[in-house]
């Protein structure tokens, strides 16, 4: 059984509980605002259906209400199933006490090494500053750049970064960006952030990927490690800083997600700024010449 009610509440979906056993949501498809609650999520079936357009899987329906890929969503609902109860216990703060980084250490002219020169990074660079490790060549994180998550100088989680492209991710029916679970973990990396440690400050650029962060940090760069933002990410937010500056990528719906996190946070009070300077690429992907136009503008040091 999948917790609805958790999964919603975490990402800001407005939602009703006043029909037994039903939670009706706005249909992603035809909503009309606070009057078109017609979508309706069974609780005991996990299923979804639409008083106007019918079923749908409940995989496309968050991907469509959060701007997610298929495989994202799947994932997502995944994290929220209430089967073992665990995860009620364990949803903000792991069952691990230490984590182990799983892989090797990044060598020269390995596959690891020579895709992220392909990126055009410098892998000894993000080795020294941001500690990430080779997932290897055979089990569950081969082929990733693992990036560990550290609060206050320890280990909480990991993500590890997929070496193929997006095209072959799909292909291989695996995710481009893979989070340890929150058994495994110290916190669940939703409520947190990639470089809190190194945001002091009382205002942040928030980015989406690591890889973002690597391109323009480490000071003043926070990643949301996803294309969600959580409302526990939210509240983290509104009391560590005055003002956050939103840095997603340029597509409208990544702008749009920009968008609807400001609104929210601005409505607790942070000052919120969207900046777009609309290259045709994602910050990761910034040229020296765009990454030095973006440091200027946002003062990054």
């Amino acid at each position: 059984m999948i917790d609805f009610v958790h999964l919603l509440n975490d990402n800001n979906i407005t939602y009703k509980n006043e029909v037994e056993n039903w939670i009706q949501i706005n249909c992603p498809w035809h909503s009309n605002g606070t009057r078109g609650f017609k979508g309706g999520i069974n609780i005991s079936g996990n299923y979804y259906n639409c008083w106007n357009c019918g079923q749908n899987s409940l995989e496309k329906v968050f991907s469509e209400l959060l701007s997610i890929s298929f495989y994202e969503a799947k994932k997502l609902l995944q994290e929220y199933d209430t089967e073992s109860r665990i995860i009620q216990k364990v949803k903000k703060k792991g069952l691990a006490k230490n984590i182990q980084l799983p892989g090797n250490e990044i060598v020269k002219d390995s596959k690891a090494w020579n895709y992220l020169l392909k990126r055009r990074f410098d892998p000894q660079h993000l080795i020294d500053t941001y500690k990430i490790k080779d997932g290897g060549l055979t089990g569950d994180w081969s082929f990733r750049i693992i990036i560990p998550i550290i609060i206050n100088g320890k280990i909480v989680s990991y993500q590890g970064r997929s070496i193929f492209s997006k095209e072959k991710c799909k292909e291989l029916d695996i995710l481009r960006y893979k989070t340890l679970n929150i058994y495994d973990s110290v916190i669940n990396a939703k409520y947190t952030f990639y470089g809190l440690d190194d945001c002091k400050s009382d205002w942040i650029v928030l980015v989406e990927g690591p890889f973002d962060r690597w391109r323009l940090g480490p000071n003043n760069i926070l990643s949301t490690l996803g294309t969600s933002t959580s409302e526990q990410q939210i509240i983290l937010l509104a009391e560590r800083y005055k003002k956050v500056i939103f840095l997603f990528d340029n597509e409208k719906i990544a702008q749009d997600r920009a968008k609807k996190y400001g609104q929210r946070l601005a409505g607790l009070g942070v000052e919120v700024e969207i900046f777009n300077p609309e290259f045709e690429h994602d910050p990761g992907d910034y040229s020296a010449s765009e990454e030095a136009e973006v440091r200027g503008e946002l003062c990054l040091i």
